[in-house]
């Protein structure tokens, strides 16, 4: 008896299975939304973005929900952020899928409740690109490559810089350059680099509707003319670059050896040498601290040290302290000047300074890190006085951890950042924290088709706004 029970159960669930199996006619698909939900709080509470796609998606709709059903897993693996939310009408019936950025699948349409992996086919990267298209068509965002911004604003901005896949081929990689306005809170995608430019550390200038980068050279992307035309005449390499102004770059330049900032005059394009890395202490060697600059105080802040101290066989055996120094150049009557205005003691294997962030004149956010990699940076508020206090505090965004380019233009009472997400927590993306509201705002999220895309965020107040 038992035996023709299993039977019975084991064929009432394979008929159950291939019940499941069908061909969706694209030309029977309507009504096609996409909702996307950046973290579980937005999943949660259906806050999520929805946008409608037009019926020409609807062949990519029927692809998805066929391989569902006919190449599905079943696995007790939970779904994950960012995740779409996909519906759809087909057979007189409302369907749903959900797609999460692993690419797991579940879909009302299966009756399981179970969810689904589909690894041999890249699904998430192609409802990416429908969403975004739909998104940007619904907000009127198409980028402007050709006509100078006409917006008569000061407002300081954020130039954002990240890849993500092509829309007519996931597989290859895309340039996206965007801008968030601090003061309207709008995000704008001003332009894909073409293909042939090959940028490194792109930046956004609204002042002279220009990208600036490096790549061999410092060079200019006009977006007006769609021209591109290199800058120096330097034998130099560079590590990153800041927009300061409409006329000066800022940036870690490598003219010999040592690693040092160096200002760049667009329009007389010459450099001047503000710290001499030469003979000592030079900046940092390469993979290490990043440069932090302050619009409001018009401050340079970094964290250098004496290279031939980092490389002695004490220190790398974990014997020896070495110091680091955090570095501040000051901009004041024309002149630029540096100045170190604190020191740190580590051994290679103890957290030691590894970025600053300036707040104000005399207090500034410190970051120690250790050289191996440690599970959490430990932060310090490091405030100059009549007394100098170094203390040990909170990170200054208590939602999250992981995260890089911190920056405020207010004091710290916002914060803007990148973080790669963490599981479960909030998506990899561009962020603001608000530390008066405790409020964390996505910006824009990233891409989550690959470990290897990145985001790159920088904080611009030139002022100054092109005009005709």
């Amino acid at each position: 008896m038992k035996k023709h029970l299993s039977l019975l159960l084991a064929l009432i669930l394979i008929f159950s299975f291939c019940s499941c199996k069908k061909n969706y006619d694209p030309n029977d698909i309507t009504d096609i939304k996409i909702t996307f939900c950046s973290d579980y709080e937005q999943y949660e509470n259906k806050t999520g973005n929805t946008v409608s796609i037009s019926s020409d998606k609807a062949e990519t709709i029927a692809s998805l929900a066929e391989k569902i059903t006919e190449n599905g897993k079943s696995t007790t693996k939970p779904m994950d952020m960012p995740r779409y939310e996909i519906s759809f009408i087909s057979g007189g019936k409302e369907h749903t899928i959900y797609v999460d950025y692993q690419n797991t699948f579940a879909a009302t349409f299966l009756e399981r409740g179970n969810y689904f992996c589909l690894s041999d086919y890249d699904y998430y990267s192609e409802i990416y690109s429908i969403y975004k298209e739909a998104a940007y068509a619904e907000q009127d965002k198409e980028p402007a490559l050709t006509e100078p911004l006409e917006e008569d604003s000061s407002s300081p901005y954020l130039s954002i810089s990240y890849r993500r896949a092509c829309a007519d081929n996931p597989e290859e990689k895309e340039t996206v350059i965007a801008c968030y306005d601090i003061n309207t809170k709008t995000l704008s995608e001003i332009c894909v680099l073409p293909d042939e430019i090959n940028a490194v550390s792109p930046k956004y200038s609204r002042a002279n509707n220009a990208i600036y980068y490096f790549y061999t050279g410092i060079w200019q992307y006009d977006l007006s003319s769609g021209e591109t035309t290199r800058l120096d005449n330097a034998n130099y390499s560079y590590n990153e670059l800041q927009i300061i102004d409409e006329n000066t770059l800022l940036l870690m330049a490598i003219p010999h050896h040592a690693i040092v900032p160096m200002y760049f005059d667009i329009e007389n394009q010459n450099f001047l040498l503000i710290d001499d890395g030469y003979n000592a202490p030079t900046v940092y060697t390469s993979g290490a601290t990043s440069l932090s600059y302050n619009p409001i105080t018009d401050d340079l802040t970094y964290i250098r040290w004496i290279e031939d101290e980092a490389y002695s066989d004490e220190y790398l055996s974990e014997e020896k302290s070495i110091e680091r120094y955090l570095t501040v150049v000051h901009n004041g009557n024309g002149m630029k000047f540096s100045e170190k205005i604190f020191t740190y003691s580590a051994k290679i294997n103890e957290p030691a300074l590894w970025y600053a962030a300036q707040l104000s004149e005399n207090e500034f956010i410190v970051v120690l890190y250790n050289e191996f990699g440690s599970s959490e940076p430990e932060y310090y508020s490091l405030i100059f006085g009549e007394e100098t206090t170094f203390t040990k505090t909170e990170q200054p965004c208590p939602a999250i951890s992981n995260m890089s380019g911190l920056c405020s233009h207010d004091g710290g009472k916002t914060f803007f950042f990148y973080h790669r997400g963490g599981k479960p927590g909030a998506a990899s993306g561009i962020y603001s924290y608000s530390v008066e509201n405790d409020e964390l705002n996505l910006i824009l999220a990233a891409p989550e088709e690959s470990v290897y895309d990145y985001m790159s965020l920088s904080l611009i107040e030139d002022g100054s706004v092109l005009t005709e």
